[in-house]
Parts: C-alpha cells; structure tokens; sequence
C-alpha cells in the first residue's frame, strides 16, 4: 500500500511505532552507559548535543518549509519536486557547513569558559571538536530530508531510516565504553556515525518517494522556501533557546551531575511527546494542503482524541515514573530524579494539545504568528528559569519549562480560533494530570499514601476516558479488540 494512500490513524501509528523503538533502545542501554562513562562526562556529552541541537537553528526553517512546499507540490512533475528538494539541500548543507565552522573555531572557548568542565572533560571535548564539524551539516541536511518525506506522508520510508540512524546512535557508543572507549571525542565519533547512516537511508528514501531527476537548483524555489521559511527560521531559532537553555543554564550555575539529573528525566519525559508529534506531523501536510475551513474543521477535530490519549498515558506516568527510574537507575538517583519528570510531565500533557495549533497555523501559512509568539515569551521565560534554577535547582528548571509552555499552549489556540466545545472535558482531563503530580510530590517519602492516591486517580482517569472518549476512538477501539479476538479466539470458544 502506497504511503500516500494511508488514512490519519495509520500515518500516525507508523509515526508511534517509528518514535517508540528508540524508546526502547534507550531503556536498555542507558543502564549500561551511565555507569561505564559516569554521571559527569555523561551530562557533558548531553550539554554537547543540547549545542548541536541549538545551532541546528541554521537550518533557516528549511525542514517545514520544504514539507510545506512538497504538500503542496503533490502533483507537481518529477523536476519540480527534484528543485524543490535539492534547493533545499544545499542550502541547509551551506547553512551547516557554517554552523560547524562556528563550532570549530569557538568549542575551545566554550567548553573552557561557559561551562563547569573538568580539565579532563575539557581535553576530550576539544579532540572531539572535529566530530562537531560534521555534526552540524548533517543536522541541517537530515531536517530538510525529513521535511520532504513528510510532505510527500512517506511516513514508512521516513520511520525506517530514523530508527536505524537512532538505534545506532545509542547502540555504538555502548558498545564503544563497553570496549574501553569512553572518552567524549570517542562517544561523539561512534554516536555521529550512527546519526550519518540515518541520514544516508533519508536521502535513499527521498531519491525513491520525492523524486530522483537530476540534482538542480531553482532560483524560484528558492524564493518560495525563503519566504515559509523565513518566520519559521524565526521559531527555529527561538525553539531551541527556549528548550534547551535550561541545561545550560543548569550546567553553568550547578554542575555535570546536576544537568545529568535533570537530561535524563527531561530526555524520558519529552519522549512521550511522540504521540503529538506523531499525529501533527500526518496533519501538517494535510493542513498545507487543504483549504481554509476544512483545515480549521481538522485542527477542531483532532483536539479531543489527542487529550483522551494522552490524559490516561501522563497520570499513569506521573503515578510510577519514580519507582520505576529507581529500580532502573538505582534508588539514589530515582528519588533525585523523580520530582524532576513528575513536573515535567504535566507540561508535557499542556504541550501535547499545542502541537495541533501549532502544526495547523504553520500549515495555513501563518509561521508569523508562532514565530512572535515565541519572541514574546523569550524573555518572561529567560528570566523565570534563571530565577528557578538559583532558587530551586533542576526541580525549578522543571517547573519554569512547564509554566512556559502552558503559557504557549493557551496562546496557540487563541491564535488558532475556532470553537471550544470540548473545553469542559479537557479541562477535567488536566485537572486529572495536575492532582496525580501534586500528590506525587507531597508523598515523595509516603508509598503507601502514593499507592492509595495513584489507584484513585487511575480509576477517575479511566471514568473520564469512558464518558469522553470521541466515537473515533470508540470505534478504532473496537475494531482493534474484535480483530484480536477473531485472530486469538479464547480456548473455550
């Protein structure tokens, strides 16, 4: 079945099963890492990436735009689409070209005055600096070449490469520290490897689905991908200063060991994210696509199912997120880590239903209106997280991340419009995520009060899911169990 034939659901699903196996692989080999190469030289590869991921900024909005522009392209002839792509490509490869460059010519500097590094840690990260050459182009590269296979919903191609590229990126390291190499300038080499034969089956994937005429560069297309991506650029550059300072931050007011207590809860709880991100990222391109009240009918539509997902996935979360990283990671840095992803996973279920907005105002052609979005609350969230963290420590962090972007989800639908008939419910649904984190937190050292709280909040949730659950869900629910019967009738039948 051709990718472009796949209804919402099933692009979706893909989109999960693709997001959940990294998951997985995580699960398994963080135990391990962590312990060969040590809490701080671990915070220090993660403060390494947070960088990479900050300046992958100079991709200029290139990945959305040429999603937007590849939507909207659907039955454009193969050279279009051929200088839609490679127009894109080569400018994001300049823009990370340059990005790496930068990186070259002030890590010294960096890895020396900004953070709190040891001289070791600083050694290692300064032989590791040619790592990071690479690592920005191919950053930039790999967004343009996801945003093409999303436009065109060549969700299946899409998945295959990043799980392969992502489970490398986790699997080489490992066994790297497991063969005695633990350095950074080593870890960073074996995880980029991974990284670069992702991007290698992306550009495969694209040269299949998008198109695979000759390479050429379009001075037109150019200017329609400047012009999306110019606002987008705005928000690309704003987004990872406003998710990404707080370990900066963090690592330059604590140290190593306090950005590792709160990367790894944030890096747990951001994953559950994916079932959003999953969903706006089929809906993007329907969004670029469609016309203006079938658009606004879509964004509508989506809001509901999305919260009585993921309402019942975050209070179970919140519920036993803290016994089980204690008997993942050890009883010490489970109660050290807990409070952390028990605040922040109440962001993560304001956050989940702004990925819908978000996605639609983008899609309809308005990146302006997230992109001011994002300039107004750069500074309040700046001064709330320094603030936080001087106050609070990595707990602050957390809860200044959460207010923020519950700040942001109530503003995106402001700008979205559209009725709010399914108010009441969803607000019943936070009410839920907010009463098992504040339980959660009040009982950190009473199990027993835990227990009893989290088994009647579980209970209400499960109530809510019954009583709002939209007939979609009803429905997809159905057909799921009646097949799992029909395939697996039960031995008495």
């Amino acid at each position: 079945m051709s990718d472009n034939r796949l209804t919402i659901k099933q692009s979706s699903l893909i989109n999960l099963a693709g997001a959940i196996a990294p998951i997985v692989v995580t699960l398994i080999t963080l135990p391990l890492l962590l312990p060969l190469v040590g809490e701080f030289r671990y915070g220090a590869l993660m403060l390494v990436w947070a960088l990479v991921g900050y300046l992958g900024v100079l991709d200029l909005g290139l990945g959305r735009a040429t999603s937007n522009l590849v939507a909207r392209m659907d039955k454009a002839d193969p050279a279009s689409l051929a200088g839609a792509l490679w127009t894109s490509l080569l400018l994001s490869l300049g823009m990370g070209l340059l990005g790496g460059l930068l990186v070259y010519a002030a890590g010294e500097w960096i890895f020396g005055a900004v953070f709190s590094l040891s001289v070791e840690l600083q050694t290692e990260l300064i032989a590791g600096l040619p790592w990071l050459l690479i690592a920005l182009p191919a950053a930039t590269v790999m967004s343009v070449l996801t945003g093409a296979l999303e436009g065109r919903q060549s969700f299946i191609a899409l998945n295959l490469a990043n799980i392969t590229g992502s489970v490398l990126a986790q699997v080489l390291p490992l066994l790297g520290a497991l063969a005695g190499l633990i350095d950074l300038a080593s870890l960073l080499a074996l995880t980029l490897i991974g990284r670069l034969a992702g991007a290698l089956l992306l550009f495969q994937a694209c040269l299949k689905h998008v198109s695979s005429s000759r390479p050429r560069f379009s001075r037109s297309m150019l200017g329609q991908v400047l012009h999306f991506g110019g606002w987008v650029s705005v928000s690309s550059v704003l987004n990872p200063v406003l998710t990404l300072t707080d370990r900066f931050i963090i690592g330059h007011k604590l140290d190593m060991a306090a950005v590792t207590a709160y990367t790894v809860p944030y890096s747990l709880a951001t994953r559950l994210s994916i079932i959003p991100a999953s969903l706006s990222s089929v809906l993007f391109p329907r969004f670029s696509s469609a016309e203006g009240a079938d658009a606004s009918a879509l964004m509508l539509r989506a809001r509901l199912p999305l919260a009585v997902v993921m309402t019942p996935v975050i209070v179970a979360a919140i519920i036993l997120v803290q016994p089980l990283m204690s008997l993942w990671l050890g009883e010490a840095l489970g109660q050290r880590m807990g409070p952390v992803a028990e605040i922040l996973l109440v962001g993560i279920w304001i956050n989940a239903l702004a990925f819908i907005p978000y996605a639609y105002l983008q899609g309809v052609g308005r990146p302006d209106l997230t992109a001011k979005l994002h300039l107004m609350e750069l500074v309040p969230y700046l001064a709330l997280l320094w603030w936080a963290v001087e106050a609070w420590g990595v707990e602050g962090a957390a809860f200044a991340w959460s207010i923020r972007v519950g700040v942001d989800a109530i503003l995106l639908f402001v700008l979205a419009g559209g009725a709010w008939p399914d108010l009441r419910q969803i607000m019943l649904g936070g009410g839920l995520v907010l009463g098992a984190a504040v339980s959660a937190l009040l009982f950190l050292d009473l199990p027993l009060m835990r227990v009893l709280l989290g088994g009647g909040l579980a209970a209400l949730t499960a109530i809510w899911v019954v009583l709002y659950a939209p007939e979609e869900l009803r429905s997809m629910s159905a057909s799921i169990l009646r097949r799992k019967w029909l395939d697996h009738p039960s031995q008495d039948a």
